[in-house]
């Protein structure tokens, strides 16, 4: 073979001869490439991109049906006018499989109920690695949601995501000998399952990585016993939906040795309130967000409680008013968690219960604090009961609801005076309107909380527009294989 040339092969036995130049009388480098290159490049495009490759060369025409099958039908909508059940079922009719993923959400059950059962029946998504799918969308009304069609339970063997949304799990005999022995993340939102049937399932996840429990119900407890569950995320039913018999009351992590990321998050929409337990977690890295809708947080001996207080308002040195409100306290400290690098805090907007959860964890390194009304001061800091993570480790900070009040300026000094080394600081401005921060404005705020006096001579001040958090797509945060800090990426979105 002339030293000009290379030869690749492919998995099917083909070669190809290819100059090192890679191209011949100007064609295209990738047409150049093996059919299994090729194909595994067509399997992880969009679909709507997928089925138009034939166009491109009759080379290319066997190309996507040879390639895993990766059905999205949210990338369905609005081609050529045709209806989606038929967009689907003409997919799945012409692709001979095998099947890398399966979305479908934007198809109720209702009246479909055939047609679901024909698709997840289909031969073209035999070995189907990723499902995704929301038989009761768009239905809201969470008393009415449909079962969950059983053919989506064919896949167990193979599956290595799960994502179910508003409909009801199996519950019996069936659901307590399900195996999922390759699944690496569940995630329900909006679903029913029993409290038996839910520890059943996990007990059948040998692999579970990733576990979701967004506004579930039907179970009041749920125990996370697992040698190797990483991240965990779960908030309360939505209040505002008529709530069932039976929700959850408390989350308790007994015995979690891998888990690093644990989100207890709440939606914008008030929910439920619920209990969370943290027995035997001795990697967690990440805890958040940590708000009002935990009733009760207990990190092993050390337990914080939302409680009635009464807080007074003073002007000038003179009580203008008081008021009781509900607030995150600590009711007993003892248990520290040294292994914590990131902690995130909503409605927590004093000092006072800011650094007795910064007491908690001594090797605390990033802060996200969350205030729904402006932010607060309650007593000053002590140097004589030094804070350590504030001394040694605490370097970014991100305040997100600040109003430029007095008290926010005294909040925020606690970090600019004595977080000796910081590195970053973000403050989120909260305002009616969206007209850019002057600067004015940023340089008068500077000012106000010195600066030029700061511990740490290192650290950097962003003032930026706070436009909130979306929780929808934290599942795929927290599943984020591209970095070690999932949450993290996500709360610095």
């Amino acid at each position: 073979m002339d030293e000009a040339t290379r030869t690749r092969s492919c998995e099917d036995g083909g070669d190809r001869s290819l100059p090192a130049t890679g191209s011949v009388d100007g064609e295209d480098l990738i047409s150049l490439l093996p059919d299994c290159v090729l194909g595994e490049i067509v399997g992880r495009l969009p679909i709507r991109d997928a089925v138009r490759v034939p166009v491109l060369s009759s080379r290319w025409r066997r190309l996507w049906r040879g390639s895993p099958l990766n059905l999205d039908d949210r990338l369905l909508r609005g081609v050529g006018g045709v209806h989606i059940l038929c967009l689907i079922s003409h997919v799945l009719a012409i692709h001979p499989g095998p099947a890398r993923r399966l979305r479908i959400g934007s198809v109720s059950v209702a009246g479909h109920s055939a047609d679901y059962d024909h698709w997840l029946r289909s031969r073209a998504v035999d070995g189907l690695q990723v499902l995704e799918i929301h038989p009761g969308a768009p239905c809201l009304a969470w008393r009415a949601a449909p079962p969950l069609p059983p053919a989506a339970l064919r896949f167990a063997r193979s599956l290595r995501a799960l994502r179910i949304g508003s409909c009801v799990f199996p519950s019996g005999a069936a659901a307590a000998t399900l195996r999922f022995p390759h699944l690496e993340l569940l995630s329900f939102c909006g679903v029913s399952i029993s409290e038996t049937a839910l520890h059943g399932l996990l007990a059948g996840c040998p692999a579970l990585v990733t576990l979701v429990l967004d506004e579930c119900f039907g179970f009041s407890r749920v125990r996370i016993t697992s040698p190797t569950v990483r991240s965990l995320a779960v908030s309360a039913a939505h209040s505002m939906n008529p709530m069932p018999e039976v929700t959850m009351r408390e989350v308790v992590v007994e015995d979690a040795p891998r888990l690093e990321n644990l989100a207890p998050f709440r939606h914008q929409r008030s929910g439920e309130s619920f209990e969370l337990r943290v027995v035997s977690a001795p990697k967690l890295r990440f805890l958040g967000c940590v708000s009002m809708a935990i009733s009760k947080l207990e990190l092993g001996t050390t337990v914080f409680r939302v409680t009635d207080c009464r807080v007074k308002h003073v002007q000038n040195g003179n009580v203008q008013s008081e008021e009781v409100r509900s607030e995150m306290r600590a009711v007993r400290l003892g248990t520290t968690l040294p292994t914590l690098k990131s902690l995130a805090l909503e409605d927590v907007d004093r000092t006072d219960v800011v650094c007795n959860f910064l007491r908690c964890f001594p090797s605390l390194e990033k802060l996200y604090v969350s205030a729904r009304e402006g932010f607060k001061t309650a007593g000053s800091y002590d140097k004589q009961n030094p804070i350590e993570c504030l001394e040694l480790h605490l370097r970014k900070i991100v305040l997100n609801g600040y109003e430029g009040e007095r008290s926010d300026v005294r909040f925020a000094k606690l970090f600019v005076l004595h977080a000796r080394v910081l590195k970053s600081m973000r403050i989120r401005y909260r305002s009616k309107s969206y007209e850019t921060l002057s600067e004015e404005w940023i340089a008068d705020q500077r000012r106000q909380l010195q600066v030029n006096k700061r511990a740490s001579q290192h650290a950097k001040f962003n003032f930026l527009h706070d436009y909130g958090y979306n929780y929808t797509d934290l599942p795929e945060h927290i599943h984020d294989s591209s970095t070690n800090e999932p949450f993290d990426a996500w709360f610095e979105q």
